[in-house]
């Protein structure tokens, strides 16, 4: 029993001692490591000093030597040298220098190959220590890339760019720069070289830039297919696509690519409008406002001038917290003004009338009929009597609205004082005509509207460059408006609309082409435009109210 008892003791104590060991050994460890990446760090740093010194980093680039003088770690004193041999080689002399450091520039701008390749040594020695840096690939990818325009390599800096493409898939500099290297080497790749051709263009086709730039070279590349496939359905990058379409004078295919776009576009414009419906129904009043920001940022409120589009403003506007702005300045001011030029119908006004108190310096025309389409007479005539104005041609829509607000109630002898305080060389004005039309007709007597003033055509001397004013009598039953044009040179891309609004695309053929655009219930006085995206020169010819 004696020994028993001893032997617990002398076990604890030899377990004790080992774990002392251990523990001293791991201490060791840990600072022989620290020790060894101190060395590695303060090698890595003397280096990139060095580099610094030799290429004159001080006097050219003192900005740059500062960082690397000052960097956190040698990788990113390594990784700043690299970058300043990446803008030596593609940036020229500057020119405002003195005479002193524009003498240091044009010497080291003939040993510029030499600096690209220590930069190269530079990197490859940072990447041994830092295997997972996916930047610092890139950038080595970068500088061989700059190598092999005199010392041809495209393998390598292919493959590279490539990896680190592929490990940092959020760093869209990386892509677009190895889509633009691919782009601009392709004639002297190999097949070989090639195999890996899609996949870094599809990384790089999603910067609009980007496709602005190089995405012909692209298509050139791979064909026009492919290289469409590989485009992402992003309306930012789509957008791009057309304009370097029609900047090539391919009319049909910025067609197509505009079916994809508007696709593209609608679905960006109703995730968004989900966004702020979601942000106001947990009452987040900072998020909210930004994401109504964002959607009239990036979404014209005119670019689908039909219910549905007109559906969607109406909800950002009535969305948008209640804040004090200035009038024009304000982006709800789009909003507003694409509802009141022409489409006060298509909204219920007391949408507008929250906006519209909230801004200073908005028209007291303005104030005036969005107070009476909300059924606010009284603020309406108190703010036409207070502008002491009210008889100028500004205020006579105004007026005709306010004619229009009497006569449905029945009371013509108010409407017909509401047409006699518009502007005598407006009175006959489409509006004004119409509704002093009707006024007549509400009375039982004759008509002093001369039916002239109602077109039924606007030929081609009636026509701006691209738009015409039309008047739309109710009573005719016009459905649709036909327009014909001449088209020269090449098939035409042509956005068409009303208001400053689109209400169709469509993609004519060279020669007299027809189109009809429907009016969807349209009446009074508007302004029909077209606007050519791609393709060849465009000339009115009739518009006929059918």
């Amino acid at each position: 029993m004696a020994s028993n008892s001893s032997t617990g003791p002398e076990k604890s104590g030899a377990a004790r001692v080992a774990l002392r060991i251990i523990v001293a050994a791991c201490c060791l460890l840990l600072a022989a490591t620290a020790a060894w990446h101190y060395q590695i760090d303060r090698a890595g740093r003397t280096l990139a000093s060095s580099f610094s010194s030799s290429f004159h980093l001080r006097q050219r680039r003192p900005d740059v030597a500062d960082q690397i003088a000052h960097a956190p770690d040698a990788g990113s004193a390594i990784q700043s040298a690299a970058e300043a041999a990446l803008q030596d080689s593609t940036e020229k002399v500057p020119s405002e220098l003195d005479a002193g450091t524009r003498a240091v520039w044009l010497g080291d701008a003939v040993r510029v190959d030499d600096e690209v390749k220590s930069a190269q040594d530079l990197i490859l020695g940072a990447l041994r220590d830092r295997p997972g840096s996916a930047w610092q690939r890139s950038v080595l990818g970068m500088l061989d890339y700059r190598w092999g325009r005199t010392h041809p390599q495209p393998a390598r800096w292919i493959a590279v760019l490539d990896l680190a493409g592929q490990a940092a898939p959020w760093h869209q500099s990386i892509a677009t720069f190895a889509g633009y290297s691919l782009a601009e080497s392709w004639d002297s790749l190999s097949a070989e070289d090639r195999k890996n051709a899609s996949r870094i263009y599809r990384a790089a086709l999603r910067d609009p830039q980007f496709v602005s730039d190089d995405y012909l070279a692209v298509a050139q590349s791979i064909g026009d297919e492919a290289a469409a496939r590989l485009l992402p359905d992003s309306a930012q990058a789509l957008a791009a696509a057309i304009g370097a379409e029609a900047s090539s004078h391919r009319p049909v295919a910025a067609a197509q690519m505009r079916k994809r776009w508007e696709r593209a576009e609608w679905k960006e414009r109703e995730r968004d409008l989900a966004h702020i419906r979601d942000r106001a129904r947990f009452n987040d009043v900072d998020a909210l406002k930004q994401a109504c920001l964002e959607w009239t940022g990036h979404h014209s409120a005119y670019e689908f001038d039909f219910a549905a589009g007109r559906k969607q403003v109406a909800q950002v506007l009535a969305a948008w917290v209640n804040e004090p702005g200035t009038w024009p300045t304000d982006p709800r001011v789009d909003l507003i003004q694409f509802f009141v030029g022409g489409r006060m119908s298509s909204v219920d006004p007391h949408i507008l009338v929250a906006p519209t108190d909230s801004l200073t310096g908005v028209p007291p025309p303005l104030i005036a009929r969005v107070a009476l389409a909300a059924s606010d007479l009284y603020t309406a005539e108190s703010t036409a009597e207070a502008s002491g104005a009210s008889a100028s041609f500004e205020w006579t829509q105004y007026h005709v609205d306010l004619a229009w607000h009497y006569l449905k109630r029945g009371d013509t002898q108010s409407a017909n004082a509401a047409v006699g305080k518009i502007a005598p060389s407006a009175r006959d004005e489409c509006e004004t005509a119409l509704v002093r039309r009707a006024i007549a007709a509400a009375r039982n007597r004759p008509s002093d509207v001369d039916s002239a003033l109602f077109l039924q055509q606007y030929p081609a001397d009636f026509w701006s460059d691209t738009g015409v004013p039309i008047c739309v009598d109710p009573q005719a039953g016009y459905r649709s408006l036909a327009v014909e044009v001449s088209v020269r040179a090449e098939p035409a891309l042509l956005s068409l609309g009303f208001d400053g609004g689109r209400s169709a695309t469509v993609l004519l053929p060279t020669g007299n082409s027809r189109v009809r655009v429907p009016l969807d219930a349209r009446r009074g006085r508007h302004f029909f435009s077209f606007k050519t995206l791609a393709g060849g020169l465009v000339t009115p010819r009739l518009a006929s109210l059918e």
